[in-house]
């Protein structure tokens, strides 16, 4: 597969957002990639199958499925500190070693699969959680709260976890249901915009660290405000006399 690479300049002392490195030496950057011949469609078919685990030296080792006619596959990763999925590599079977990353970090990638023409779909998401088993398990935290409750958001809010690198938070609809995890946070806040009006929901939440995820907080419940009514969509409309 080829490839054409664009790069703008900067003059000095400019300021440039290029995204989260995660506290590493290295940086985001990003390219526009072009497909190289514009007669051939890109793959239909997204890799399946991906799977991802903590290596004995600290890697995340991924895998997948073979997409047929690929050429090459992009690896795409967001974390628990930075939840924009962006591309951070390629490669040219279906296997992945990602060795920066960070202990006490949640990491998430997806797959595609390219080829002259363009590139596949995303692959779903896999999900990988970095940490040290020799060092202590975080605190528990404490103090979650219900800050807002609207028809479309939840917003909720807790006591900050001294050395917490992030906090998972899951839901369920029922106090002793099944809780599942909706997002992460860098902070001691978070907002659910996920929810439907009318709706009761309870909520945990975890601290992630360097030596692990520590065990649920207790749960908090709010129900959603109403729908909010819309106007109606205005009728007889009709042009005026034109002069």
């Amino acid at each position: 597969v080829d490839y054409n690479l664009y790069k703008k300049r900067y003059s000095a002392g400019s300021f440039v957002v290029m995204g989260a490195n995660n506290n590493t030496s290295k940086m985001n950057y990003f390219v526009i990639l072009k497909p190289t011949n514009t007669e051939e469609v890109p793959l239909s078919e997204s890799p399946s199958g991906l799977t991802g685990e903590l290596t004995e030296d600290a890697s995340i080792s991924l895998n997948w499925a073979s997409v047929s006619a690929s050429e090459a596959y992009l690896i795409y990763r967001s974390s628990s500190k930075d939840p924009v999925f962006r591309a951070i590599a390629s490669s040219e079977t279906a296997k992945y070693k990602d060795a920066v990353v960070e202990k006490g970090v949640i990491y998430q990638y997806k797959v595609s699969a390219i080829n002259a023409g363009g590139e596949s779909p995303l692959s779903d998401v896999v999900e990988v959680f970095t940490f040290d088993s020799t060092k202590p398990l975080p605190p528990v935290p404490l103090g979650l709260n219900v800050v807002e409750t609207k028809s479309i958001k939840v917003k909720l809010d807790w006591t900050p976890v001294d050395d917490a690198i992030s906090y998972s938070i899951l839901r369920a609809t029922e106090k002793y249901g099944t809780y599942k995890k909706i997002g992460s946070t860098s902070t001691a806040e978070y907002t659910d915009t996920t929810v439907i009006p009318s709706t009761t929901y309870y909520y945990k939440v975890t601290t992630t660290g360097i030596g692990g995820e520590s065990e649920k907080s207790a749960s908090v419940t709010t129900t959603t405000k109403s729908p909010v009514n819309l106007p109606e969509v205005p009728t007889g409309l009709a042009s005026g006399k034109v002069t």
